[in-house]
């Protein structure tokens, strides 16, 4: 049960590591790189797009482990991924 637990806390961080990584990954390389115009515009686009969507991946993974939580739950029993996003966004008190 105490694996169980640390596997999950573990997973979970590693999802919030990895969103962290994928939006400001492109910030330093475009700090850091000294390569061509072309491939320097294409980077800054990266930055760009992913950067605001930052809140949104933390946001995706706070409301996954919700829905995790809820599809365990005995009375949810056989409830779908979707099913159980919509859930717990529209009815957060669940």
């Amino acid at each position: 049960e105490d694996f169980k637990r640390t596997r999950v806390v573990m997973i979970q961080a590693l999802m919030y590591i990895s969103a962290f990584l994928l939006t400001w990954i492109f910030g330093v390389l475009l700090q850091s790189s000294t390569t061509t115009v072309a491939s320097s515009n294409i980077v800054a686009s990266l930055k760009v797009f992913f950067r605001p969507l930052q809140g949104f991946f933390n946001a995706i993974i706070f409301i996954y482990q919700k829905a995790r939580i809820l599809r365990r739950m005995q009375t949810h029993a056989g409830l779908n991924w979707l099913s159980a996003f919509k859930k717990v966004i529209l009815v957060p008190s669940v």
